[in-house]
């Protein structure tokens, strides 16, 4: 988890931003999950595997979801609402994308 935490946006992430910025692009759509185009300054992401600096409940009837301030190796094991097990925020193989993430 150090490589993830250690990572930092390229010369890629933020002529992004700066295009966002200057209103040449409406958004930035990645498959990436590594948080990288909005630490750049990008504000318009469509994260279609989601994010893995966040955790969500397994149990799909809770919709606990939570940002973390800490490499997902301090992911806590136990949703605080309903005491299922939390899991990275991403999108595993066979998963749909997230709602939210189609246009």
């Amino acid at each position: 988890m150090e490589i993830i935490s250690g990572a930092r946006p390229n010369a890629a992430h933020l002529s992004l931003a700066r295009m966002e910025a200057a209103g040449i692009l409406k958004a930035v759509i990645t498959q990436n999950v590594d948080g990288l185009h909005a630490s750049a300054g990008s504000r318009n992401i469509i994260e279609l595997h989601d994010n893995i600096w966040r955790v969500k409940c397994s149990n799909t009837a809770c919709s606990f979801k939570s940002l973390l301030s800490k490499p997902p190796e301090s992911i806590p094991s136990k949703c605080p609402r309903c005491d299922s097990f939390l899991r990275p925020d991403v999108v595993w193989f066979g998963e749909p994308i997230p709602p939210e993430a189609k246009y």
